[in-house]
C-alpha cells in the first residue's frame, strides 16, 4: 500500500465528511480483519492518524466529526492490533507493529489530539495489559467535554 493511496482515500474521506460515522465504522472493519497481512493493517492505522490529523484543521466543514468516531474505535483498534503479537509471525514483523503503533501514539501526544491518560489507554490495550474502567470512564467523560469544546470552536470557524 504507497502513501498515494492512502492520500487518496483520506481525501475521499474528507470529500464526505457527512458521512464520517458511516466511513469511520468501514475503517474500523477494516482495521479489525485479521485475515490480511499485517502491513496492510499498518497501512490502515497510518490512515486513521491522518484523518485525524487532518480532522483538526480548519476549512474542512463537519471534519471534526472524524475526531470523536475515531475515539470511540480506537481501544478496539488497538486491543485487535496488540493481538497480532501472538499470531504466527516473525518478531521483525512484530518490530513493525510496535514501531507503527508508537510513532502513531507518539503523534497524536505531539498533536494533542486526545489526553495522555487516553493515549496511556490505548498502548495499555496495545500492550495486552489490564484498564481500569473507572478510569476509562473519568478518561471518556474528560474526552467528550473537550470535544464538545473542540467541536463548538471549529463549527464556528466554519461558519
Amino acid at each position: 500500500v504507497s502513501r498515494e493511496k492512502i492520500c487518496h482515500a483520506m481525501a475521499f474521506c474528507f470529500d464526505r465528511c457527512q458521512a464520517a460515522e458511516e466511513i469511520s465504522s468501514l475503517l474500523k472493519k477494516a482495521l479489525l480483519d485479521d485475515q490480511i497481512a499485517i502491513d496492510v493493517r499498518i497501512a490502515r492505522l497510518y490512515l486513521m492518524s491522518d484523518i485525524l490529523f487532518n480532522s483538526q484543521q480548519p476549512g474542512v466543514r463537519n471534519a471534526f466529526m472524524y475526531r470523536s468516531t475515531i475515539e470511540s474505535m480506537a481501544p478496539e483498534i488497538f486491543m485487535s492490533l496488540g493481538k497480532c503479537r501472538e499470531c504466527n509471525i516473525g518478531r521483525i514483523t512484530i518490530n513493525k507493529l510496535r514501531r507503527a503503533v508508537s510513532g502513531v501514539l507518539n503523534a497524536w501526544t505531539e498533536w494533542g489530539v486526545y489526553n495522555i491518560a487516553f493515549i496511556d489507554e490505548l498502548e495499555a490495550h496495545f500492550e495486552g495489559r489490564e484498564v481500569h474502567q473507572d478510569a476509562a470512564a473519568d478518561i471518556t467523560k474528560e474526552q467528550e467535554k473537550e470535544s464538545s469544546a473542540t467541536e463548538k470552536n471549529q463549527d464556528e470557524a466554519g461558519t
